[in-house]
């Protein structure tokens, strides 16, 4: 659990976060618990400070995998950061709205947020940095400029960056006391067994394939999402999504552990049509290729309310789907998956 109670400042080139363990945080590592408050910092940075000294439990070095225990003090103070050398890029953005705190945009799918090991370049970052230049909070070292919450690669949707460290401030403490409400469109296989729902799951890294994650017994982080279903289709169902959390997958790996797997989701199954027809089905042919016409998972971030940082008014923006899943949406609208069988008889 993100920790909720945000005393301290920004953590600026000079200054010093100073954190008081909440119990929903209990038993989490040291570095994954200075991880999940600070989103714009890589969790490698985090942990070589850790190593030199720079983050304390209660007064004492301790290693990034100690854990912390309710009611400890925390202690971060990060040195002097080098200039960002991350690459500005002429990657077309669209901004939903920009002020001088924050940029609302709608992320295009197959932009990463930011780069890691897989996307050194062609990220939302690069595209930020030609754009706005250092007008961006968290210029420096391993940080993330601007990046106050994540969307995958190929999730696309509303998206929030801040430009400055007081906004950002402002906006991560929002986020770690889930006053921010996300909410995606999903077009998932099958049919709902209810028209609404929650799912209390922990997730955590699955063993089996480093690049997955997948609900765990021990160990994972706490993530709840809530469910409402807007449409049922022959094979699919169009369900609005609300996680009160924001872990990683969150969405795509709660709708997999309930039978419902995002469509067009290669990473969690979703690319194949799998209803036991045979392979030269007219239904079956039809709709796979619907499938594979999407460019990944089928998630939009429809909307996104939060306050203002600079004026803490209630706002709220959305954005239409991208076009490959507004297309697969048409194709299930236009009754497309029944249209053959109904055609064969």
């Amino acid at each position: 659990m993100r920790h909720d109670d945000r005393d301290g400042p920004f953590p600026d080139e000079d200054a010093g976060v100073r954190l008081t363990v909440t119990a929903e945080c209990d038993a989490a590592r040291l570095d994954a618990f200075l991880g999940s408050i600070f989103l714009h910092i890589s969790r490698s940075y985090i942990a070589r400070v850790i190593r030199g000294g720079g983050a304390t439990i209660n007064g004492e070095r301790r290693k990034p995998s100690a854990p912390v225990r309710a009611g400890d003090f925390i202690a971060l103070d990060l040195p002097p950061l080098r200039r960002c050398d991350l690459t500005p890029q002429d990657i077309p953005l669209n901004v939903l709205h920009e002020d001088e705190h924050i940029i609302v945009i709608n992320k295009q799918k197959g932009l990463p947020a930011h780069p890691a090991a897989s996307y050194p370049e062609g990220t939302v970052v690069n595209a930020l940095l030609h754009r706005y230049g250092d007008s961006l909070s968290g210029i420096g070292g391993e940080l993330r400029p601007g990046i106050v919450h994540r969307l995958d690669k190929d999730t696309s949707g509303v998206m929030i960056i801040a430009r400055n460290n007081t906004a950002h401030q402002a906006l991560s403490a929002q986020f770690n006391a889930r006053t921010v409400e996300k909410h995606y469109l999903a077009l998932v296989h099958g049919k709902m067994r209810a028209p609404r729902g929650e799912i209390d799951a922990p997730i955590g890294r699955d063993p089996n394939n480093r690049k997955r994650l997948k609900v765990v017994a021990r160990g994972g982080r706490d993530a709840i999402t809530q469910w409402t279903l807007e449409r049922e289709f022959t094979y699919f169902s169009a369900v609005d999504v609300h996680p009160l959390t924001g872990r990683t997958h969150q969405v795509r790996v709660h709708m997999k552990h309930i039978g419902h797997t995002l469509a067009g989701d290669q990473l969690y199954g979703g690319h194949a049509f799998r209803m036991g027809m045979r392979q030269d089905h007219p239904v079956r042919l039809a709709v796979q290729a619907a499938l594979d016409a999407l460019q990944g998972q089928a998630l939009h971030a429809r909307s996104l309310a939060f306050n203002h940082p600079g004026t803490g008014e209630r706002m709220q923006f959305t954005a239409p789907p991208a076009p490959d899943m507004r297309q697969f949406l048409d194709f299930l609208e236009s009754g497309g998956e029944a249209q053959p069988k109904e055609q064969e008889q």
